[in-house]
């Protein structure tokens, strides 16, 4: 709630360059993600990332940017916990 207090006070978040730190803080997210988790392989890891990217690609066609996100997210999160419960 405090950031999204302090985010309207800001004009235009591009001049601060914080467009390219949210993608950077995600990057750095899954980089720590990624080597963090021994535990897991990478095949799971690239079919829950897979998941997202195809559902992402094709729910954009269908429904708004944002709905096709987060959509796309639920699903990879989903495929990453039944590809958790098979181990």
């Amino acid at each position: 709630m405090l950031g999204a207090l302090i985010g309207e006070w800001l004009p235009d978040p591009t001049q601060f360059g914080l467009d390219y730190a949210l993608v950077a803080m995600f990057v750095g997210l899954l980089y720590l993600q990624l080597i963090g988790d021994k535990s897991k392989s990478l095949k799971n890891r690239l079919l829950a990332m897979l998941t997202v990217a195809v559902m992402l690609i094709l729910l954009m066609r269908f429904v708004s940017p944002e709905m096709a996100i987060l959509i796309s997210t639920f699903c990879g999160c989903f495929m990453g916990i039944v590809m958790d419960r098979d181990v």
